[in-house]
């Protein structure tokens, strides 16, 4: 029988972790905690009041994370690759153009001429 919401698992508890005594970002240095708990409120804020105990526990881990470790200008060129990606592949597929087959002829056209078969097709975007 599963637990009930919001419920304690009693064969957990030898490996609950005490508290912290100075807060979940005790052992950053100083600017990194204020960081830390800034972004903690801000995420906080964006669920309102539905802030359940594992949540709260994610959330702290993320800012955590962020304020060691922030996102730089890289993170930001890589995410915007992505969604141009994703773009890309979308709009082929409306057109009904098989982008893994044009993939697949692409290998097949670095091979030497003698072991091609199928003629290479290109997109025209």
């Amino acid at each position: 029988m599963a637990p009930k919401r919001n419920k304690r698992i009693p064969g957990l508890a030898p490996y609950r972790k005490p508290a912290p005594p100075g807060g979940p970002f005790a052992d950053l240095p100083w600017p990194q905690q204020q960081a830390a708990e800034q972004l903690f409120w801000k995420f906080c804020k964006r669920w309102g009041s539905d802030l359940p105990p594992w949540r709260r526990g994610i959330l702290t881990g993320v800012a955590k994370r962020l304020a060691v470790n922030p996102l730089g200008p890289a993170w930001s060129r890589h995410m915007f690759a992505v969604k141009g990606g994703k773009a890309a592949q979308r709009r082929h597929r409306r057109a009904g153009v098989d982008v893994m087959a044009l993939a697949r002829a692409g290998k097949v056209s670095n091979r030497p001429k003698t072991a091609q078969k199928n003629p290479v097709r290109h997109l025209d975007l």
